[in-house]
């Protein structure tokens, strides 16, 4: 009895830390694409020698991030809704890894084009499903807490994006640093295949839970409002 009690003690205190460990790897993921995203500052001047680009072409790469985390914003809630938030983590963290290793070897315009804009789409996808997963896993009394600490978690990544970073460019160089912020996508990508899911177990969540049944809409199908 003494070890089934242990044992039963041991599962609560795995399932008392799970919600934090879900959102944790989904802030360092929403933290990893912010870091991304706002990092041509530090690295243009480098990259632009190293590649031997104008300033139009540099723009024009960096730009393309931009323009597809832009376009991603109104399909990302879409998204989470659809296929759910893990899913759509799992792609963002798969595409920031991949497209950061990629871009790390690229040697011109077209490569650099086409790697950021891959990271520009695996950004936009990333806080929608981190709020999505805070809905799920946390009560609505710490539901604005959670999704207060996803927002400020960007402040983390402004802070990154700054010396942080220019002092890895600067022992590294650019390519190596982004070489391992690729490495870390994937890490992150695996942990979140691995501990992530859209909710928490259904003894946990309760048969109740609204969100077990939401109806599936299309992307330009509005939801019918019940009268």
């Amino acid at each position: 009895m003494r070890q089934i009690g242990g044992k039963e003690d041991h599962v609560r205190s795995i399932r008392s830390y799970w919600p934090a460990l879900v959102i944790g790897t989904a802030i360092l993921i929403y933290i990893l694409a912010s870091l991304q995203r706002l990092s041509p500052p530090v690295i243009a001047l480098d990259i632009m020698r190293d590649l031997g680009l104008t300033p139009d072409n540099m723009s024009l790469m960096f730009a393309m991030s931009m323009v597809a985390y832009a376009i991603m914003q109104p399909v990302s809630g879409f998204c989470a809704d659809r296929v759910g938030p893990r899913r759509c983590l799992l792609v963002s963290a798969l595409l920031l890894g991949l497209g950061s290793i990629l871009f790390s070897q690229a040697q011109g315009l077209v490569m650099g084009l086409g790697t950021r804009t891959l990271i520009g789409v695996a950004a936009g996808i990333t806080i929608l499903s981190c709020m999505k997963l805070a809905m799920h896993w946390f009560s609505p009394e710490r539901f604005g807490l959670v999704n207060s600490l996803i927002i400020a978690s960007a402040a983390l990544a402004n802070f990154a994006v700054g010396r942080p970073l220019a002092m890895g460019v600067e022992a590294i160089g650019w390519r190596g640093s982004f070489f391992w912020l690729g490495a870390a996508g994937l890490i992150l990508a695996l942990i979140t295949f691995l501990i992530v899911h859209d909710r928490p177990p259904r003894a946990d969540a309760g048969e109740d839970d609204p969100t077990l049944n939401q109806e599936k809409i299309g992307f330009l199908e509005l939801p019918r409002i019940p009268y």
